[in-house]
This record gives structure tokens, sequence and C-alpha cells, in this order.
């Protein structure tokens, strides 16, 4: 399975819209690499994936599938596999057939088909409805059954569209996994586009956040959590709660709010400027006697975890407090801390800043 490089990618909506919907993207895929897509709708996430397929013509830059340029070669001489968002199967097919299709355009052995047919169909635990139609399959076994064609068709690259949006919780979980679990058998060079970021942390190796047609941060899963080097990829990994404060910057640390003071080295050209301290509501700790005083506002329950909303003076913050030591009430004076590390500064731009806290 090909590594996958992207130099300087463009694609322009039309001939008189100056307006691009990929904006210089330059990517690195290793092979056999398992990479997520991220980002809000609109980002251009599918249209990045359907340029790698060959569905979208570049306006500038190139694709190479190892050292093979294929930005140049139409989508049937690319060798890649896509699985939409609807699995788009043949209704005069049965499964079997469905499986089977790119097998039988290879013209491979009828012997071989109906081997390789039965060893997916009892991977995907399809076994059993070989014989029967795509409308009498639920929803997830229909897109078990795209999935299994999309890695029977023994493509370079597999790229996955949005492929579990449609389905409800508890498929989508199963199926993930079994999709990770291909993955691994079959190593290929994998591309799964998602706007779900627990989704995308389950499944990939790598991460890639987009936004506004732009590549904004790629890494581990990890390192783009704890990690991020924009306020954009921050919020989007912590869209249930990321406190944004507003600091102002001093010659020796941060004055936040009318009474709050972090020592920090200050850069002088930073002096008096005011910027971002953003704070993970999963990463503040509730203490009953040090820390930063603030009075509880609002408790909203839930089945793990309570969330807190707090005033620190003029301020106003969200937590999470752990649902079997909760043993906190409304306008009760709580004390707040977090890690150094947990501390991320942010200027005007959105853009991090690395300041050494003390």
């Amino acid at each position: 399975m090909p590594a996958i490089t992207l130099k300087n990618i463009s694609l322009q909506l039309g001939l008189k819209d100056q307006s691009f919907c990929l904006t210089d993207i330059s990517l690195q895929i290793k092979q056999g690499e398992f990479v997520a897509i991220v980002g809000p709708s609109g980002a251009g996430k599918s249209t990045l994936l359907r340029a790698i397929a060959g569905l979208e013509q570049l306006s500038l830059g190139e694709i190479y599938f190892d050292k093979r340029r294929v930005d140049q070669l139409t989508a049937a001489k690319r060798q890649v596999a896509l699985v939409f968002q609807h699995c788009c199967l043949f209704p005069h097919l049965n499964i079997a057939q469905n499986l089977a299709l790119a097998l039988t355009i290879k013209g491979q052995a009828k012997k071989i088909i109906k081997q390789q047919v039965q060893d997916i169909a009892e991977v995907l635990l399809l076994q059993d409805f070989l014989g029967q139609y795509p409308h009498q399959l639920s929803g997830g076994q229909q897109q078990r059954v795209a999935i299994g064609r999309a890695i029977l068709s023994q493509a370079q690259v597999m790229l996955y569209d949005e492929p579990l949006s449609n389905l409800d919780q508890g498929l989508r979980y199963s199926l993930r996994q079994e999709i990770k679990a291909l993955h691994h058998r079959q190593s290929a060079t994998s591309l799964f586009v998602t706007h779900d970021q627990h989704e995308a942390l389950a499944i990939a190796d790598t991460l890639v956040v987009m936004n506004n047609g732009k590549v904004l941060q790629v890494g581990k899963p990890q390192d783009l959590v704890n990690k991020p080097t924009s306020l954009f990829v921050a919020q989007f990994f912590n869209s249930q709660g990321l406190n944004c404060l507003p600091a102002q910057v001093q010659e020796k640390g941060l004055k936040v709010g009318e009474n709050r003071f972090i020592a920090c080295q200050t850069p002088l050209d930073f002096i008096g400027k005011v910027i971002k301290l953003a704070i993970p509501a999963a990463k503040l700790t509730v203490h009953k006697q040090r820390g930063w005083a603030a009075k509880i506002l609002r408790i909203e329950p839930g089945l793990v975890h309570h969330v807190l909303v707090v005033s620190l003076e003029d301020m106003s913050l969200e937590l999470r407090v752990n649902t079997n030591t909760f043993d906190w009430q409304v306008d009760q004076q709580i004390f707040l801390s977090a890690k150094r590390t947990d501390l991320w500064l942010f200027d005007e731009r959105g853009q991090r800043i690395e300041l050494d806290l003390e």
C-alpha cells in the first residue's frame, strides 16, 4: 500500500470565483497509516478526500502515491476505494453479488470469488444475508456491505467519507471497531473523514484538523488534545467546555480578572497586550480550602459527571466533577486549581503562545 503525498494542492470553486475550497494543502501520509480528517461542516474534508480519489480536479498542486504522480490520472486508474456516507449498493444485486462486484469485473475465477466473499462476510457478520437484497437489510448491515465491497476491490488506498454518520450510536461504535480491525488486517493506507472528534480519536493513528479549506494541525491524537497550536483546535477538541479568559500581559506575568496573577516570563513585545487564557473544563480541580475562590451558579446533572457553572469575580467558568464524589450545592463557595501544563495561551489571532508559566 502506498504512502500519499500532497504538495501545495488548491481547488478553486469556479472559473469566475476567486475563492478556494482547498487552499495550499501539503500532507505526508505514511504507508499503511490510518488518518482521520476532522473539522466542522464546510471545512473541506470531503472535498479533500474526493480530490485524492480523483473525483475533483485540482487547480494547483500535485498528488503522489509513493513516487507515482496521480493527480493527472482518472479516478479509475488511481486504484482507490471510496466508501460514502450513503452506501450506494446496487438494489438489483443480492449481497453476495454486491460484495463480489469488483472481483467479477476483474474476471476472477468463480471459486476464488465465492471464497473471498464468504471470508469477508464472516468478518462483517453478513454470512447469513448473502442471498438477500439491500432493501432487506438494516442501515448498519448495508454499510457493512459497502465496506466489504471496498475491501474486496483490493484498492491501494481506502477512503471513507463519513461512512457512519447516518447510524445510531451503538452501530457507529461497533462498526468503527470493525473498520479499525479490518485496516490492521489489510495493512491499507486509509483516510477517514468525520466531524465527530471522539470517533476520530478512537479510530486514527494520526489526525488532520481542517477549517475553511485549510489544514490547521496534523499530529497524534494525544498531541492535538494536549498541545493544540491554535484556539480553533483547542475549542474543537474541547467542545464540551473550554474556558477562555482575558489576560493582560504584564512585566512579570499575566493579570487575569481584577485580582488574579500568574507569574511567567513575558517577552517585551507582548507587554500591555490582552491575550486569551484557555483552560479545559475537564482540567479544573475543585478544592474546599485552596485555589481561586469561586461561587457555584448552576449545576447541570449528568450520568458520568456533573457540569458546574461558577463565577470567578466577573468571569464565568465551566468545570466537570465526577458524580461519585459530588457533594456541592448552588451558591456554595469552592476553590479551583489547574496544572500549569493545562493552561494554554493564545494571541489575538488565535495562535498558541508558548510562555514559561512559573
